[in-house]
């Protein structure tokens, strides 16, 4: 048999700086098409054509422009997801709008309307709760607005349409 292989103490480090350096690139590149795949985004639920009736004098929150209440309205409507019903104006058949929770960037849930927008605690994306640009994309990754539902007002009862 040969002689036995010497390696230096220069060579041996050389050789393992290389791939650790190598394998911390890999996992670092596995980590960015983890989140770029996600960039594609989240398909909203598909409408059901249920319509869902809020009376306001039971919806405290509700009565002034800005107020909100997040709620679920069972399984066989937006696939059980929450919703975010915003007051954005004072009166009209369009006083209130109606956003899904669901981030369309990874499906993470955004957070309650604060200073007119809603934010995805996952990625940093932000949307808009405010009349003319509801449910936009103010920034961040997500790809596409937040799912709206048609949201009527009569004076007394409000109707979404999921």
């Amino acid at each position: 048999m040969g002689q036995p292989l010497e390696t230096s103490r220069r060579h041996f480090l050389k050789t393992v700086t290389v791939g650790v350096t190598a394998m911390s690139g890999m996992a670092w590149l596995a980590s960015l098409e983890a989140c770029t795949s996600a960039n594609n985004g989240v398909s909203p639920e598909p409408l059901t054509g249920q319509k869902v009736k809020l009376t306001l004098a039971n919806e405290p929150s509700l009565q002034n422009v800005g107020g909100f209440i997040q709620r679920s309205f069972g399984n066989n409507t937006n696939g059980n997801n929450p919703v975010i019903v915003v007051r954005t104006a004072s009166s009209g058949a369009g006083a209130f709008q109606t956003m899904s929770v669901i981030c369309t960037h990874a499906g993470c849930a955004v957070s309650n309307p604060a200073g007119g927008q809603v934010n995805c605690p996952c990625h940093g994306s932000v949307f808009s709760a405010q009349a003319g640009n509801f449910a936009a994309v103010l920034g961040g990754p997500a790809p596409a607005p937040l799912q709206t539902f048609a949201t009527a007002f009569d004076g007394t009862t409000i109707t979404i349409s999921m």
